[in-house]
């Protein structure tokens, strides 16, 4: 039978829960491992394209396979296998000639080879046993190039390396750009954005991970047209080479150079333990500041809470995250 209480909201008034995450590595992850826990119509994830460490540079250089790691990082989340058969296929061999390989990673790069992207990602929802309301997209198809200009006008190419760049003074990111800048966007995920109830940016690196699927000019296009609810999700830390030292201000600002408008913000008030924080100090990444005024007088709506598990190295946002959005959700 029907469960029709999943479709009304509090004043019994019947509602869409149709809802677009975007994102890349362990933030999208995490919150879609959240998500897939409520009663949504459809929850469709969009990944960034532009993932080139590790093997899935190796897998992109050699057999143009896009984001084989934050592919699937979201695949694994979303996955209604056991946990034994996902840490099994997420297994990474720790050394020798096959150092860092996992079998997961292997099946969705030797279908993308096999069948192009597109029949991929189909297959890979077969052996993960995704759950049919549940979509893991890329923004496109085709192969992009993350590129950062910086403050000095120096620009540097590819993801890794405008993550692992070290904080210098006057050296701040200005704009991330695509090589080539207009790549043609994936038409499932410019429907799903146009059409949901409910986007959501982060968290993640924001520069690296919640940007670049929005650079690609159609996405873009269709995120600024969507009538859905848009919420980004802020950082709990800062990054040393690209958001040093940016409150949550300057995060929403640096959305906004790159053409992205979102009306609500969820912020992390619940602070960090000592010993988490001072960990993190001698990486370089700091609690992001919370400057309330300066994002009141942004005219955004700012939903304030303990959005972090508290202790946990590395830092993740708890439950409450996938809670809050549902509640809004349903507003």
């Amino acid at each position: 039978m029907l469960n029709v209480n999943c479709f009304l909201n509090l004043k019994g008034v019947f509602i869409s829960r149709k809802v677009v995450a975007i994102g890349g590595g362990h933030g999208l992850s995490e919150i879609s491992k959240q998500l897939k826990r409520y009663p949504l119509d459809s929850y469709t994830t969009i990944v960034t394209p532009t993932d080139d460490g590790g093997l899935s540079g190796i897998y992109r250089t050699d057999y143009d396979v896009l984001s084989v790691g934050d592919y699937m990082l979201v695949v694994s989340s979303v996955s209604g296998l056991s946990d034994d058969a996902i840490r099994g296929l997420g297994y990474r061999f720790p050394n020798g000639r096959f150092n860092g390989n996992s079998s997961g990673h292997n099946i969705f790069a030797s279908l993308c080879s096999a069948f192009g992207p597109e029949k991929a990602m189909e297959v890979i929802r077969e052996i993960y046993r995704v759950p049919e309301n549940i979509r893991i997209l890329l923004p496109t198809l085709e192969k992009c190039t993350l590129c950062a200009g910086l403050e000095d006008g120096t620009e540097i190419r590819e993801e890794t390396n405008i993550d692992t760049r070290p904080y210098e003074r006057g050296s701040q990111i200005k704009k991330v750009f695509l090589d080539p800048d207009r790549p043609q966007a994936y038409e499932p995920s410019k429907e799903a954005i146009l059409n949901a109830d409910m986007v959501i940016l982060g968290p993640g690196s924001l520069y690296t991970s919640t940007l670049p699927s929005v650079l690609i000019p159609d996405v873009g296009c269709v995120l600024a047209r969507t009538g859905g609810k848009k919420v980004y999700v802020c950082n709990v830390l800062t990054e040393p080479g690209s958001t040093h030292r940016y409150p949550v201000s300057e995060h929403i600002r640096a959305l906004q150079r790159h053409g992205v408008t979102i009306d609500t913000v969820l912020v992390h008030t619940g602070g960090l333990t000592e010993d988490v924080v001072r960990k993190y100090e001698s990486e370089g990444k700091y609690p992001v500041d919370y400057d309330r005024d300066v994002v009141l007088d942004l005219g955004l709506s700012v939903i304030e809470g303990d959005f972090a598990v508290q202790g946990m190295i590395p830092v993740r946002h708890s439950e409450a995250t996938g809670k809050t959005l549902w509640g809004l959700l349903n507003k």
